[in-house]
């Protein structure tokens, strides 16, 4: 647990070396905060109805103005983030978990199994979202559940389509021919060794997903196929603001700023991430080490080095030494060629049919 403690302290304090990292990670939050503290922060009520004081301009009362039916636009653009946020996570989940499956199946099961996967991922793909949107709307009508469904089921192929390339890269490493030479099941294999070293670029996939899941529910908003009047959407809002321009900018100014600001924030925030964690990280058991304090012996120079009690393994690879114990953080694989010639010199030994998940 330490271990892990630590791991994430390296990647916050990588991650305060990037402007637009932390820019990213900032905005993230504050969105984030807003929408699940949506009902607390909202000044009014954003169903209340106002006609007297409708199309009105920012005021003290009113921060960002009132729409063409007097209710209050600030209100209604936290709540809508509440709703893009809520599709966005259980679409992305969902979508996820089943690309996920459905692409090991694939990139590790028999041929037949793989043709027969992939046919249903292009079949899926080869439908516009938009139409397939208003076929599933003109047979059940809109609805929040709805929207989900649909970026679920066009967001499915994407994920599976990435994991299943994954696991064909995967399936014939040396390691996982061990595994298999040795007996072990093939949930085994799945869950041991594969999954965990596709896990982290799918996760950054996943944040980076997030903005566009978000407009796409906005655009099906907008077009009037996504969350029914009068929940808060901010689709729904500038569709409003559209309509009404000419007599008040404020509402689609109001509803345009977090879409550019959720873009920008899971944009930077992803690509950071995506740069912190470009290595992978692995974890063996080591025979023997006699390394001490932050000094590498003469004999280590080509593909191992110290940064802060870490040892560089490899292409960058960092690993932490603890007694006998040269523990990598969360990933479990194989080592590479450059990673075992540098720990031939170092006097470590790695042993691959004794690689597990770092604790």
């Amino acid at each position: 647990m330490s271990t892990r403690f630590g791991f994430l302290k390296e990647v916050f304090a990588s991650l305060r070396k990037d402007p637009l990292g932390m820019t990213g990670l900032v905005i993230v939050v504050l969105v984030l905060l807003a929408s699940v503290f949506a009902s607390q922060l909202a000044p009014h009520d954003p169903l209340d109805v106002d006609v007297h004081n409708r199309l009105q301009s920012p005021s003290w009362q009113h921060w960002l103005g009132t729409d063409q039916l007097g209710r209050d636009v600030l209100s209604r653009v936290l709540l809508g983030g509440r709703v893009a946020l809520k599709v966005a996570l259980v679409a992305i989940s969902v979508s996820l978990s089943a690309g996920l499956l459905l692409g090991m199946m694939a990139g590790f099961g028999p041929a037949w199994l793989d043709r027969l996967l992939v046919t249903c991922f292009d079949t899926l793909r080869s439908f516009p979202t938009i139409m397939f949107a208003l076929a599933i709307v003109a047979l059940t009508g809109p609805s929040l559940n709805t929207v989900i469904g649909v970026i679920i089921i066009t967001s499915i192929p994407v994920y599976a389509r990435i994991v299943r390339t994954q696991t064909q890269a995967l399936r014939d490493q040396d390691y996982i021919l061990a595994e298999r030479a040795m007996g072990a099941s093939t949930a085994r294999i799945l869950g041991h060794h594969v999954l965990p070293n596709i896990a982290a670029p799918l996760l950054i996939l996943a944040s980076m997903d997030v903005p566009a899941v978000v407009a796409m529910e906005a655009g099906l908003s907008f077009l009037g196929l996504g969350v029914s009047p009068p929940t808060p959407s901010w689709g729904s809002i500038l569709n409003d603001g559209y309509s009404y321009l000419r007599n008040s900018p404020w509402p689609i100014i109001a509803g345009g700023i977090p879409l550019i600001l959720v873009t920008l924030g899971f944009t930077f925030f992803g690509e950071s991430l995506r740069d912190i964690l470009a290595w992978t990280a692995v974890s063996f058991r080591a025979d023997t080490l006699s390394l001490a304090g932050n000094t590498a012996p003469d004999s280590v120079q080509s593909g191992a080095r110290f940064i802060d009690n870490a040892l560089m393994i490899g292409g960058g690879i960092p690993v932490t030494v603890s007694g006998s114990i040269v523990a990598g953080i969360g990933i479990s694989g194989a080592p590479s060629g450059e990673t075992d010639h540098a720990c031939a010199k170092a006097g470590i030994q790695a042993i691959a049919d004794a690689l597990e998940l770092s604790e």
